[in-house]
């Protein structure tokens, strides 16, 4: 038996995002839940640790909210996210 992380970040079409009708900054990328499948699959028959299936700007950004918090903040208010979010 194996444990793997799959990671999808947002899906366009379903979802707590797409079911809430929630606005993505235009920068955003989404996956589709085909997208998300074939990473479940690669899981499931390859055991990997982690499958990533968000775009490779997304998995960038969240590692600089871990390695640089302050930048991270500023980048998000720059493209929008705080206003999406309600947060100040």
């Amino acid at each position: 038996m194996g444990v793997s992380l799959v990671a999808p970040g947002f899906i366009d079409t379903a979802g707590m995002f797409a079911q809430n009708d929630v606005e993505l900054p235009g920068v955003v990328r989404t996956k589709s839940p085909r997208d998300v499948a074939a990473g479940v699959r690669k899981a499931i028959h390859g055991n990997p640790a982690e499958v990533y299936v968000s775009p490779p700007e997304l998995r960038l950004a969240a590692a600089l909210g871990s390695l640089a918090p302050g930048l991270s903040e500023a980048v998000q208010r720059r493209l929008g996210v705080v206003d999406m979010t309600g947060y100040e």
